[in-house]
């Protein structure tokens, strides 16, 4: 099987790092594979001059690169049939813009089953569509844990919700009603997925949506995923700091958090990926906020048990079937997040109903090692892509 990768770029070069796990794990399993790398100028011009006399299997993605009208390397890359794989890291509404843009033979991963759900309905020339959750990465440096000098660490970015909301301003005054009525109905309703609150408020409204328009007008109000998630993000962090519980964090935008200063919250600026891991790997505990998935998996879990923290999170469906609370992870709720300070207290103090936070990070290591790396999604991504390539689909 010869796969051709094609790497874009990220913020903090996260996917970067996954495809390289990826791209061992199919070596292992026997593909022959060749990068694309757009974040190196001189590799992706020597690469890119000896396309047209190569024959490729499978095109490997993240998140439909390559699918855009306009992509000049499209025509010559999906030729000879070969099978045009991506791999989604967002909801699928993120990515209309490419997924709208039919090509045969294409197999497309989610990494929530509610997404793989919405694949299927909405993208129906899609011929094949798979769930692959996120996985995690490990540190190259492990500090013992009871060496660790960090308490709780948040590895993300920070965007001000309020400055999200400035920017329905753009539509008319009538649909920025909607947004509020959405965002108000998923704040009291946080199990709710977004396309769900959207198509009910829509229905409430009177709106009427032809199948066929259903994905371009979901897609048109992704800007409540990205206001929704930041408000949780900024809510969850602000309700530990503002009890002087301290809180480590990672990334860029922190310093428009709105009275950060006089709070707990220690601002440490964006870094690059692999020192990201090197946090993880100096906390006790590293705090998750779900990016909305509720039936999914995101990397930041799985990241930090590899790194021998106990991660803390709000759950999924997918989380709560394949982690063990107060085993190898501790899950928090959204709806009941004046509980959160002081269940943190008492998870420093004393772990969790009489499990130490040590045998849990050691469980949650454990655990991941085992079937959650990158490299594991590797191992999948070859035996799903050798059964396709077997049958005519």
């Amino acid at each position: 099987m010869r796969i051709l990768i094609v790497r874009g770029k990220s913020q903090y070069d996260a996917t970067g790092v996954f495809f390289d796990e990826i791209k061992t794990g199919l070596e292992e399993k026997g593909a022959k594979t060749e990068v694309l790398d757009a974040t190196d100028q001189e590799k992706y011009l020597a690469v890119r001059s000896t396309l047209a006399d190569k024959t490729y299997d499978v095109i490997l993605t993240f998140n439909g690169t390559i699918l855009e009208e306009n992509f000049s390397l499209k025509n010559i890359l999906l030729k000879n049939n070969v099978v045009y794989c991506t791999i989604l890291m967002d909801h699928p509404y993120m990515h209309h813009f490419r997924l709208k843009n039919p090509y045969a033979p294409m197999l497309v991963y989610s990494p929530d089953f509610n997404h793989v759900d919405y694949l299927k309905t909405y993208y129906p020339y899609i011929q094949a569509i798979g769930f692959l959750p996120h996985a995690g990465c490990q540190s190259r440096k492990m500090i013992p844990y009871q060496e660790r000098n960090v308490s709780i660490s948040f590895s993300g970015s920070y965007s001000s919700p309020d400055k999200i909301a400035e920017r329905f301003r753009q539509f008319s005054p009538e649909i920025e009603s909607i947004f509020w009525k959405i965002i108000n109905f998923l704040q009291e309703n946080v199990s709710y997925t977004v396309e769900d609150a959207v198509l009910k408020i829509l229905s409430r409204e009177n709106f009427q949506i032809s199948p066929e328009e259903t994905a371009g007008t979901l897609s048109e109000f992704r800007l409540v995923d990205t206001y929704i998630r930041a408000y949780f993000r900024d809510k969850v962090i602000r309700t530990i700091v503002s009890k002087g519980i301290p809180v480590d964090v990672y990334g860029s935008g922190w310093e428009n958090f709105e009275g950060g200063e006089n709070s707990a919250l220690r601002i440490h600026g964006q870094i690059g990926f692999y020192e990201t891991l090197e946090v993880m790997a100096n906390s006790k505990i590293s705090l998750n906020v779900m990016p909305w998935f509720k039936n999914g998996s995101h990397d930041r879990v799985f990241t930090a048990m590899l790194c021998g923290a106990v991660p803390l999170t709000d759950p999924s469906i997918y989380l709560e079937n394949e982690c063990t609370d107060g085993e190898n992870v501790i899950f928090y709720h959204l709806e009941e997040l004046e509980k959160l300070p002081d269940m943190i207290s008492h998870l420093l103090e004393g772990g969790y109903q009489g499990v130490s936070l040590e045998k849990i990070a050691e469980n949650g290591r454990i655990f991941a090692e085992q079937k959650h790396t990158w490299k594991h999604r590797g191992y999948e991504l070859f035996e799903d892509l050798h059964s396709l390539l077997e049958t005519d689909f």
